[in-house]
């Protein structure tokens, strides 16, 4: 494949990322801008919280990014995958936003008592600084509540070198993919173990129960270099399965949310509490395919300037757009109202995003992708995508 034909296949998912972050600023959007917890008694509060769905699209696309090097190297077995280099792009693509985010919300919040923000003490911040805010509900969902799902990234980057070596080892193609789909029943193995057990709500938020979403991203990857080898080259979609991809994909994830939304109470329905999101992360999965080895207009959308320089941004926009939203309500500046909400916040969080991208993120990423040439730059610049 072409460099210019990476670059727009790359793009295309960078483009999905941007709309996935701004259908999840929308959800705090709509939570922020209710007096109380938001009621969903009509179908526009259905619609706009189940656009919560989107982190499961994160989760399956860092399964796909993250896991390419490794199965590259499992499957060729020629040369094993540069582990030392995989850290130290992570560390170099998360670990410095996240930590100047984190401290822009403490002077933004910090002794706040705004109607929505859930406040810490001092003694919780060393829990997020070490990534386990998810590991105390004293933390959990709490100060910056978009961080658990990082938290959830970083345990999946923790084991990813192992899964990898895991691959390496079982070598054939075949084998790895079924070690990784064996990893959806544990996945609902242990989500029946918490649906059914009296656990505490932090055994909710652990990876076990999340797994199932990377694994069919890693499985996605696998594909894409069984077919490199074996086929030659990069799997091409034509237009028409593309757009069967992309439609199908999008109708397993209004499902999702349709299912998740008919009941009354989803805690207590025994198949929410299994599948959870499965669903949906199986429809990203395809959408995902469509844009990165399809064409047409179908996907065509997912490579528009403004979507991809949304995805490039994401990951800033992420960690800074829940602490903007509650200090121009702690200003007593944000309308209670969604649409005049959305005009006055969004500018600020791209902004605010965007800086953190030109000024601090591709600077530090420019110049580890100069340390760790071993990595092809395909490989290089799929994994510094990858970010919540």
């Amino acid at each position: 494949m072409s460099p210019i034909e990476r670059t727009r296949r790359a793009a295309g998912l960078d483009g999905m990322r941007g709309v996935a972050s701004l259908c999840v600023f929308l959800v705090h959007i709509w939570i922020y801008t209710s007096p109380t917890r938001p009621p969903r008694d009509d179908f526009w509060d259905f619609l706009v919280f189940e656009l919560r769905l989107s982190v499961v699209f994160f989760f399956v696309l860092s399964g796909f990014l993250l896991f390419r090097d490794f199965a590259r190297a499992a499957v060729r077995q020629d040369a094993r995958a540069d582990v030392a280099g995989y850290g130290l792009r992570r560390v170099a693509r998360i670990a410095p936003a996240y930590y100047v985010a984190l401290a822009g919300a403490v002077l933004l919040l910090w002794g706040s008592k705004v109607e929505g923000f859930r406040p810490i003490g001092a003694e919780d911040l060393g829990l997020f600084a070490l990534f386990a805010q998810n590991y105390s509900e004293e933390t959990q969902l709490r100060f910056n509540p978009v961080l658990w799902t990082l938290a959830l990234e970083v345990a999946f980057y923790s084991l990813l070198p192992l899964l990898g070596i895991l691959a390496y080892r079982l070598g054939r193609a075949r084998r790895i993919a079924i070690a990784l789909a064996a990893i959806v029943p544990l996945g609902i193995a242990w989500n029946a173990f918490v649906h059914y057990g009296e656990h505490g709500r932090v055994v909710s938020y652990l990876l076990p129960g999340y797994l199932p979403y990377f694994a069919l991203g890693m499985l996605l990857a696998l594909g894409q270099e069984w077919h490199a080898v074996h086929r030659g080259g990069t799997p091409r979609l034509g237009a028409a399965v593309s757009t069967g991809l992309m439609l199908g994909g999008l109708a397993l994830v209004v499902a999702d949310g349709w299912w998740h939304a008919s009941e009354l109470e989803p805690s207590g329905n025994a198949g929410i509490g299994l599948l959870r999101d499965l669903p949906a992360a199986m429809g990203f999965t395809a959408m995902i395919a469509a844009s990165a080895f399809g064409i047409g207009p179908a996907v065509g959308w997912t490579r528009l300037r403004p979507f991809v320089y949304a995805g490039e941004i994401s990951y800033g926009f992420y960690l800074w757009h829940v602490p903007i939203i509650l200090f121009v309500k702690r200003l007593g500046l944000l309308p209670e109202s969604f649409f005049p909400a959305v005009a006055v916040t969004l500018p600020l969080a791209v902004a605010v995003a965007a800086t953190s991208w030109h000024f601090m993120e591709r600077p530090i990423l420019r110049k580890v992708a100069a340390r760790t040439r071993r990595l092809t730059p395909v490989s290089a610049g799929a994994e510094a995508r990858a970010a919540p």
